[in-house]
């Protein structure tokens, strides 16, 4: 994302990330560069599958 704001002089609105990338600190450097947080965490489908 620096490299990119180097580039463009902007940070972009919405990222490309895996689930990989979805973690605590990732989400509150989007929030803090005016970035929409679209990446899901690790566990997304875990959490998200009903199993029962």
């Amino acid at each position: 994302m620096e490299k990119f704001n180097r580039t463009y002089g902007h940070y972009p609105k919405y990222q490309v990330a895996d689930a990989g990338y979805g973690s605590y600190n990732n989400y509150l450097y989007c929030e803090e560069h005016g970035m929409e947080k679209h990446m899901k965490f690790p566990m997304y489908k875990k959490a998200t599958t009903d199993e029962s």
